[in-house]
């Protein structure tokens, strides 16, 4: 039987690359991004990356045209958001005033005493 039937090879970082030794920390790091490039999500990741990249370097007006729309589409909802928290203040400060008023006015009339309880006595 051959060496590597039924396993994959381990791939890993030389101690040395071209006479140059490789530190411990460097190889240990670099090991880890090899094991994750072999995961099929990480490929596809690099690979979209790679596509986006390729398509923003050979039509950079087009890019700059969606950034602008991106930006410009940002700088609306921050607008609506600034909108809809002032209405929100204006409502709570209105809400605040109205309590008080309420609460102001209840102060300033006389209570009345109850007298539908029943008095224990002896």
């Amino acid at each position: 039987m051959a060496k590597g039937d039924g396993k994959k090879a381990k791939v890993k970082i030389p101690k040395k690359v071209a006479g140059v030794k490789v530190e411990k920390g460097l190889r240990k790091a670099g090991n880890k991004a090899l094991k994750l490039a072999q995961q099929p999500v990480v490929s596809e990741a690099v690979a979209a990356t790679l596509l986006a990249a390729a398509a923003a370097l050979r039509n950079p007006p087009a890019t700059k045209r969606a950034a602008a729309a991106a930006a410009d589409a940002a700088g609306e909802a921050g607008k609506e958001a600034i909108r809809v928290g002032d209405t929100l203040r204006t409502f709570a400060i209105g809400l605040a005033r109205e309590m008080l008023d309420a609460w102001e006015a209840s102060e300033s009339k006389p209570r009345k005493r109850s007298s539908g309880g029943v008095t224990s006595g002896n």
